[in-house]
């Protein structure tokens, strides 16, 4: 807060204290959807310790004044009690490694991309773009044709390379940063 903030009836290091001390009757007022009732209580209870002069002054946008500078002390408040993330212990402990198995078709794609989809994937993306413009209708962007192509080139393979793919999968769980992990420590 401003020195102004000072001389026009609000001081920091006095509103804090005095206001957080309201802090569980605010929310109680909330949850009962009673808040009206709150906001008059404080106001009179503001006056009683503080006087009058956050009241008279003029509010404005950036120095807002009275109530809503009370208002907005809670509302902030608020979200810094209800937010996870002030929380001890609730954001995820940093973890190195995957928390999903990849889908087949992603363990497929990682093992097979270079060597099957990727020779064809820009010949029949063309082809598959000037059918649908010669049709009049719309084309599915790139990314999406490869993912489906992956999906058709899955489906088609042996059951030898879908059961590489699933090793593969089992394997992969612990993510390639595992992999790498193990390669540092044999270095």
């Amino acid at each position: 807060m401003t020195d102004a903030d000072e001389t026009l009836g609000w001081n920091a290091s006095l509103a804090r204290p005095f206001l957080e001390s309201f802090e569980s009757m605010y929310l109680q007022h909330q949850k009962n959807e009673t808040l009206d009732e709150f906001w008059t209580m404080i106001t009179e209870k503001w006056k009683a310790k503080f006087g009058n002069a956050l009241f008279e002054r003029e509010s404005h946008h950036k120095n807002p004044a009275g109530l809503k500078k009370i208002k907005i002390f809670f509302r902030n408040l608020s979200k810094r009690v209800n937010s996870s993330a002030t929380k001890p212990g609730s954001r995820p402990e940093f973890s190195l490694t995957a928390r999903k198995k990849l889908q087949s078709t992603q363990a497929y794609s990682k093992l097979y991309y270079a060597s099957k989809i990727k020779p064809t994937l820009e010949a029949d993306y063309n082809a598959y773009r000037e059918k649908q413009r010669a049709k009049g209708e719309p084309v599915m962007r790139k990314f999406v044709f490869m993912n489906d192509m992956v999906k058709k080139s899955y489906l088609k393979e042996t059951d030898e390379v879908k059961a590489e793919v699933e090793a593969y999968r089992l394997q992969a769980k612990d993510g390639e940063i595992s992999e790498y992990l193990e390669q540092l420590q044999k270095e």
